[in-house]
């Protein structure tokens, strides 16, 4: 039995459920882009876009390290909200980004564990996750 997953191991799942059944989600169906991590409190397991949608305008950096998300209608509320040390569960996530594999399929690709670096959030406008683990704990 496998007991974590990582991000150097191109691991990556056709479905959102999928995803979360590595975490002991056994949903159905799942077509939200967050999911609260049913045994670590302190994390979420999010499904981004990085590419155009009318909702959000999200980036991760070249070499993977940072992901800028911004939120097109009412980003500073956004932030905000993401600054207050109540949501920490909602900032440290578990990344898996919504890509296309080589030939073309959508998948959603492991990136990793990430928090959010507040100090850089405050810098720049949008909110900056910072990437702090590569392997993840699965049950």
């Amino acid at each position: 039995m496998i007991d974590y997953i990582s991000a150097g191991d191109d691991v990556s799942f056709k479905r959102e459920i999928d995803a979360l059944h590595c975490f002991g989600l056994n949903y159905k169906a799942y077509r939200r882009a967050m999911a609260w991590h049913p045994y670590e409190k302190d994390k979420s397991i999010w499904f981004p876009k990085f590419y155009k949608n009318p909702k959000w305008d999200n980036k991760i950096s070249a070499d993977g390290k940072f992901i800028y998300e911004k939120r097109k209608v009412d980003n500073e509320g956004f932030i905000k909200g993401c600054l207050l040390e109540d949501r920490a569960a909602m900032l440290r996530r578990i990344v898996f980004a919504r890509e296309a594999d080589e030939s073309g399929k959508l998948m959603y690709v492991l990136k990793g564990v990430f928090d959010v670096d507040k100090r850089a959030t405050k810098e720049c406008g949008e909110v900056v996750h910072k990437k702090i683990a590569d392997k993840v704990k699965t049950y």
